[in-house]
């Protein structure tokens, strides 16, 4: 891992949270944001992956993709801190 994954992770983030904010614009239903967020996400790490790194698809590769699309997608919605705050309460 490099300095470059860090940042395009980042951007992953950054673009998920404004995709899902377009499509709750648009009129989806705000409990459906957080899954909305994580299938960005996969979709997004996809094209990263194949962008940047276009290897032969393995297992461990589609792991990789779906690992960067869960925890992109868990972090552009807030599920972290959420469930912080609501175990608080």
């Amino acid at each position: 891992m490099d300095g470059t994954d860090i940042v395009l992770d980042g951007a992953l983030v950054a673009l998920t949270i404004a995709a899902v904010q377009l499509w709750k614009g648009l009129g989806l239903p705000v409990p459906w944001a957080p899954l909305a967020a994580i299938a960005t996400a996969v979709v997004l790490g996809a094209l990263k992956v194949v962008a940047f790194d276009p290897a032969p698809l393995t297992v461990q590769l589609v792991a990789m993709i779906l690992w960067t699309g869960v925890v992109g997608g868990l972090a552009a919605s807030g599920l972290y801190s959420g469930t912080r705050a609501m175990t608080r309460s």
